[in-house]
C-alpha cells in the first residue's frame, strides 16, 4: 500500500485527491469513481462505463450518463417492434 497523505475533510464531507493519485489511476475531470467500504476502509475505483443491463464495456452508446451496448439496443428496439 502506498501512503501519499493524510488529508481533511472539509465541512461539506470532502476530501481532495492527491495529485500523484489522481495521475496514477488516471482520474479526470468528470470521471466516474465507485466508493466501496470494507470494514474500515474506503476504498476507491475508477468506475468503467459499461452496459446498464448486460456490462458490456464495449460499443457503447451513452445518453444521459447512461450506458447502452450495441446487442442490447438492438433487443430494445425489437421489443419495441413488436
Amino acid at each position: 500500500m502506498i501512503n501519499f497523505s493524510k488529508k481533511r475533510v472539509d465541512e461539506l464531507g470532502r476530501i481532495k485527491l492527491p495529485f500523484e493519485v489522481r495521475h496514477i489511476m488516471d482520474i479526470q475531470v468528470g470521471d466516474l469513481i465507485e466508493i466501496y467500504l470494507r470494514e474500515n476502509e474506503v476504498i476507491i475505483k475508477k468506475s468503467m462505463l459499461s452496459c446498464i443491463f448486460c456490462r458490456e464495456i464495449e460499443n457503447l452508446v451513452t445518453i444521459d450518463n447512461y450506458s447502452f451496448c450495441n446487442s442490447c439496443i438492438d433487443r430494445l428496439n425489437s421489443i419495441r417492434d413488436k
